[in-house]
């Protein structure tokens, strides 16, 4: 769904249940924090799952929110950084912030590379102490990395062991929507996308509500109404009813009416069955 689709998808949910209106800003805010949501107990049920097999884990994550993978290195442009034996500067632009990790791969002395596994904080003790959990560089290698304030911390076998190479995959974090402005009959594009928030006529086309497309310069909208200047969702199309469905929620549990909240879960779990 594009913006617009999401705001007619949320505004038909509330209409169902007579709710009062919601201006574009609210719902931009219910669809973000939805989202955000939602990502949250992926990743939470992804960790539980993956305390039985972290390859199931990671593949999990992969299928349902492959929009949002990244990868980076230290070679990269922007890049982590490598500072003795901890990786740091984890991506922070617009689309790419770091929200969680998925793998971390370095490689040490110039030729041994291979994945970290992730300890506790609470096992960092018994690491080098314990024969069996104890880092390696002979093959197969163990390496070991812990989660810090600003980045990650490995662990390899000797204090003199040097990272001359690092890579994460992560899952970032959603981007904000923003429904953007409303154009009128009249309005004289100059590039850039839009979308139909009803049905309309540009250059003597007509469009149907909801349709994204770029215009050319300097054509003209002569009926029915659009957005320009606008940011859709960059999570998984799959998961978009889904966040509809929440920010409906989250306004009606914002205006503190929780009959019509209710309301709307038991449609959904109707719905479901």
């Amino acid at each position: 769904m594009n913006i617009v689709q999401q705001h007619i998808g949320v505004k038909a949910r509330l209409d169902e249940i007579g709710s009062p209106r919601f201006q574009p800003f609210q719902i931009d805010h219910a669809l973000d924090t939805a989202a955000l949501e939602l990502l949250h107990e992926k990743m939470s049920g992804s960790i539980e799952f993956g305390k039985r097999n972290s390859f199931q884990k990671t593949q999990v994550l992969r299928d349902e929110l492959y929009t949002l993978i990244r990868k980076i290195s230290d070679t990269d442009t922007p890049a982590i950084t490598i500072a003795g034996k901890k990786i740091q500067g984890l991506p922070s632009s617009a689309g790419n912030i770091y929200r969680h990790l998925l793998l971390l791969k370095i490689t040490i002395n110039t030729s041994l590379s291979d994945y970290c596994i992730p300890i506790q904080y609470d096992k960092k003790p018994e690491l080098f102490k314990n024969p069996y959990l104890r880092p390696q560089n002979t093959y197969p290698y163990k390496f070991y990395f812990m989660e810090i304030s600003d980045g990650f911390e490995c662990f390899t076998a000797n204090v003199a062991d040097v990272i001359n190479h690092a890579e994460i995959e992560y899952i970032a974090q959603p981007i904000n929507v923003n429904y953007g402005t409303l154009r009128n009959p009249t309005y004289t594009f100059n590039k850039g996308s839009c979308i139909c928030v009803t049905a309309c006529t540009i250059n003597n086309v007509v469009y149907a509500e909801g349709t994204e497309l770029t215009p050319e310069t300097g054509h003209q909208l002569t009926s029915g109404t659009v957005v320009t200047q606008y940011t859709n969702s960059n999570m998984p199309i799959a998961l978009h009813d889904e966040i509809v469905n929440r920010a409906a929620k989250q306004l009606i549990l914002d205006t503190e009416n929780y009959e019509k909240w209710k309301s709307i879960e038991e449609k959904n779990q109707l719905e479901k069955k």
